[in-house]
């Protein structure tokens, strides 16, 4: 999910996502890495965002929810 720290990414998702796993490894500090997530690098919606590429290479989907229900975008159309 979008709270996932980029440390449990590293650990837990190195072989179905490689490539978000190794972009994980150059989020920032180690603190950071244990704290923050996918969910809010892509939220910021920052150039630097490290998640994106690998993101968009894995053809990954984002599911976003509003009140008037939830629906899954595109990584390639979020933005």
């Amino acid at each position: 999910g979008a709270s996932v720290p980029y440390s449990a990414i590293m650990e837990h998702l190195r072989a179905e996502l490689p490539g978000l796993a190794l972009a994980s490894h150059t989020v920032a500090s180690p603190q950071i890495r244990n704290r923050g997530g996918v969910g809010g690098n892509l939220g910021t919606a920052s150039p630097a965002g490290d998640a994106h590429p690998a993101l968009l290479a894995a053809g990954a989907e984002v599911e976003a929810e509003s009140v008037r229900g939830t629906r899954l975008i595109p990584i390639d159309a979020f933005y």
